[in-house]
């Protein structure tokens, strides 16, 4: 029921905030949903690392390699900080690119390359603490396993 929920909040979280941003005005519901999109793609690899380092560390300790699933959590944590802030310095560098190939509109186009160095900022926390509750996750599976 709890991973359900936190399903279920990340789709619906874009969605109320676009909700949002159409107060503001047309433009920015538009800027919203396309920095969405550009957001989506800068977290793809962070969080597939997050994923498998779970189910790898949760197979490590139900077969009692406690010490190599440490070993792995932690090793997990520096891929998936290192992959996100790689992406993000992608995304910086070719944010003008970016921007030109995803709108011509001048208006979204000054919009997004304004979020961007927030989106840069932001991802690589947002992806420590995505493969942080991933690790969490595999310890929950090996205690549901030993009960």
């Amino acid at each position: 029921v709890p991973l359900t929920f936190d399903a279920i909040t990340a789709e619906i979280e874009w969605f109320v905030f676009t909700f949002f941003a159409a107060y503001l005005g047309a433009a920015e519901a538009a800027t919203w949903i396309l920095i969405s999109h550009i957001w989506g793609f800068v977290g793809i690899m962070p969080e597939n690392i997050a994923s498998a380092s779970e189910y790898r560390v949760a197979h490590l300790l139900s077969i009692g390699q406690i010490y190599v699933a440490k070993k792995v959590a932690s090793i997990s944590m520096w891929i998936t900080c290192l992959s996100s802030a790689s992406c993000c310095a992608l995304l910086f560098i070719f944010r003008n690119w970016i921007v030109d190939l995803v709108t011509e509109d001048e208006t979204l186009d000054g919009m997004m390359l304004e979020i961007i160095p927030y989106i840069v900022i932001c991802d690589p926390i947002i992806s420590i603490s995505t493969a942080a509750s991933s690790l969490n996750r595999a310890l929950a599976m090996y205690k549901r396993s030993t009960k």
